[in-house]
């Protein structure tokens, strides 16, 4: 609630639609205001209430269809992310130590 009051401007600048919009693609609007962010952590809050506001309509909120959506869109902003390369590594670093500290043993 707290995230559609801060940013009041853009979650309530169009009327709902009827019935919910089933595109997955966002439009110039939202991805306006997703760069509009200063901080990554904006950013999240941000795309957070975008996903928020194509899963509403005058029919109501659609929790299951948000959650389908916001787990596909989220894992497309990971696609090229280095934090599972760099959890690979740090693992295998820390078993070469421990293979290390074994056979110093």
């Amino acid at each position: 609630m707290g995230l559609m009051k801060e940013y009041a401007d853009y979650f309530f600048s169009e009327p709902w639609p009827e019935k919910l919009d089933k595109r997955s693609e966002l439009s110039d609007l939202d991805v306006d205001f997703i760069k509009g962010s200063e901080s990554y952590r904006e950013e999240c809050d941000r795309f957070t209430l975008v996903r928020l506001r194509r899963n509403m309509s005058m029919e109501g909120f659609n929790p299951q269809v948000f959650d389908e959506d916001f787990r596909f869109h989220g894992k497309m902003e990971c696609c090229y992310c280095v934090v599972p390369h760099f959890i690979w590594f740090r693992e295998k670093i820390e078993q070469i130590e421990q293979a290390i500290k074994e056979h110093k043993g």
